[in-house]
């Protein structure tokens, strides 16, 4: 599979990435960029994507920050934002449960939600959900972010995931700004442009 990480903010540039990469990816848009579900669909079914997007969701009374799976058209699952980030509180509503686990083509997968990151690993010690991921035997970490600082936060993250669990074959960080990559645990693909960037496992 080939897996894909974007550094895009606004609908142009994901068309534009969307015409571009290849069939049957796995593509993960940041945080806070808004794509019509119709764009979504389409792309999808077009080209087979596995396409990982926010879609942010009323339920119960709860507004929360959502990232949904669309594979061939179709919505496979939805993960809530439960860490929020203090800009955040106020606006939306941080899930009952943490639940980041979900399926991706028959693989384990984790979606942590910008400020999540912080919550996954660290000095290379796994923090509340890295524990809760190498426990769920997860091969692959998706970090959506609408990050504003310190970018060194989510590489050290990923770096020491991959030195604590042992199942983990692919991370992906997509940003609005300055810096997106996708990396295996020995290789890491970086960009700073808005476009994309991907490996292949």
């Amino acid at each position: 599979m080939e897996f894909v990480a974007t550094l895009v903010y606004n609908i142009t540039k994901v068309r534009k990435i969307l015409n571009e990469v290849n069939k049957n990816s796995v593509i993960l848009f940041p945080e806070s960029v808004k794509i019509p579900w119709h764009t979504v669909k389409y792309y999808s079914e077009k080209k087979k994507l596995f396409i990982i997007y926010n879609d942010d969701t009323y339920v119960n009374g709860k507004y929360h920050i959502t990232m949904k799976g669309i594979d061939a058209g179709k919505l496979k699952w939805m993960v809530h934002k439960h860490y929020l980030w203090e800009g955040d509180i106020g606006y939306w509503d941080p899930a009952p449960t943490l639940s980041p686990v979900v399926k991706i083509r028959n693989h384990t997968a984790a979606v942590t939600i910008c400020f999540e990151i912080s919550k996954i690993a660290g000095y290379n010690k796994l923090f509340n959900i890295g524990k809760l991921i190498k426990k769920a035997k997860v091969e692959i970490l998706l970090m959506p972010a609408d990050w504003w600082f310190n970018f060194s936060m989510p590489q050290c993250a990923l770096t020491s995931a991959f030195n604590n669990i042992p199942s983990l074959k692919v991370g992906i960080f997509s940003c609005r700004r300055e810096l997106a990559f996708v990396s295996t645990k020995t290789k890491r693909e970086k960009i700073t442009k808005k476009g994309w960037v991907s490996v292949e496992i």
